[in-house]
C-alpha cells in the first residue's frame, strides 16, 4: 500500500493482492516510525454503510462502507473518495484506489 499526503488530502493506492485481502475481510496496515512514536494507518472495509475515518492511539483507521465490496467486485478501478467527519475547516479528503502501475 502506498500513501500520498498533501495538505489535508490522503491517497491510498493498493495492489491487486491487497484488494483481494480487503474484499475477503482482511485489513491493510502500514506504519511510519519517528524517534519517539509511530504513526500507523489501517485500511479496512467495515460493517457500517458509510465510509468513516478516526484517529485513536497513534492509529488513523479508515473504514470503507460495506458497499465498497460490491463496487470493487464490479469495477476494481473505481476510486473511493470521501471526507472525514471532522469540522469542515479540518476535514480530511481520503481516496482509495487500485495501483495499476505497481505491477508493471
Amino acid at each position: 500500500m502506498k500513501i500520498r499526503i498533501k495538505d489535508n488530502h490522503i491517497r491510498f493506492r493498493i495492489q491487486e493482492n491487497e484488494l483481494e485481502n480487503l474484499l475477503s475481510g482482511g485489513s491493510l496496515e502500514t506504519a511510519l516510525s519517528f524517534p519517539n512514536q509511530t504513526m500507523t494507518w489501517v485500511l479496512r472495509i467495515g460493517d457500517p454503510e458509510e465510509h468513516h475515518a478516526h484517529y485513536i492511539d497513534q492509529k488513523y483507521i479508515i473504514e470503507l462502507g460495506q458497499s465498497t465490496r460490491e463496487i470493487w467486485r464490479e469495477n476494481p478501478r473505481q476510486c473511493i473518495a470521501f471526507s472525514s467527519n471532522q469540522p469542515t475547516a479540518n476535514a480530511l479528503t481520503i481516496e482509495v484506489e487500485l495501483d495499476l502501475m505497481r505491477d508493471k
